[in-house]
C-alpha cells in the first residue's frame, strides 16, 4: 500500500508468512537479502508489525520532493 501524507510516502508491503524479518549479512555475491538494506536506507524511519496469529507487514515512512 502507498498513502502520501503532509509530504512524506507511507509504504507498507505485507505477507501472511509467519516467518520472521530478518536482514541477511551483506554478500556481494547473492542475488537476493538486500531489501531490508535498501529499506534502511531510503527511509526516515520503518518498522515490522505483526498481523494476527501469522503474518507481518513491513512498513516505512519517506520525504518526497525538496528538501
Amino acid at each position: 500500500m502507498l498513502e502520501l501524507r503532509s509530504g512524506k510516502l507511507h509504504i507498507t508491503v505485507s505477507d501472511a508468512s509467519g516467518n520472521p524479518v530478518q536482514r541477511q549479512a551483506p554478500d556481494d555475491s547473492r542475488a537476493s537479502g538486500r531489501g531490508l538494506d535498501i529499506v534502511d536506507a531510503l527511509a526516515e524511519e520503518w518498522g515490522v508489525e505483526v498481523i494476527g496469529s501469522y503474518g507481518k507487514a513491513v512498513w516505512a515512512v519517506a520525504k518526497v520532493g525538496r528538501t
